[in-house]
């Protein structure tokens, strides 16, 4: 081998190196972002994916926790939905230390509008790397008894 071919692979490695470690670091701040929901009223937080039978019908609000690095999502971004229907009217975000709180409560005061049996509840929001984030939880509610 030459001098210059040398060179060249040198480059090349180096180059496949630097994209290896940025693809890497765009991975891992979007790994760093994590969405919880919590139903305090029933003492409960779920991770995406989770499912969970709730103990009773009506629930008053959720609080979905968004944590992400620094900065790292838009708060206007975050789309809440229940059963396919938005939520973010009724949704107040709370910056609290390391992300968001985003506080839904049923309008005017009263329950959120779960139907019986399951519900699901969806997250999308964006990052500033305009990489899109979802979640989901599924939350089963008993029927209403009947008076």
């Amino acid at each position: 081998m030459n001098i210059r071919s040398e060179r060249g692979l040198a480059q090349a490695v180096i180059g496949t190196l630097c994209l290896f470690l940025l693809t890497a670091g765009a991975l891992a701040i979007e790994a760093q972002i994590d969405l919880k929901l919590s139903i305090p009223e029933c003492k409960l937080l779920l991770y995406a994916g989770d499912r969970v039978d709730l103990p009773q019908s009506e629930i008053s609000h959720i609080i979905l926790q968004v944590r992400p690095k620094v900065g790292a999502v838009r708060y206007g971004s975050i789309r809440v939905m229940l059963n396919g229907e938005s939520l973010n009217r009724d949704m107040t975000v709370n910056g609290v230390d390391g992300g968001y709180d985003c506080v839904i409560e049923g309008a005017k005061g009263s329950s959120l509008p779960l139907r019986p049996h399951d519900n699901s509840i969806q997250v999308i929001l964006t990052d500033t790397w305009n990489h899109a984030h979802e979640a989901s939880y599924t939350i089963t509610v008993p029927a209403k008894a009947s008076s």
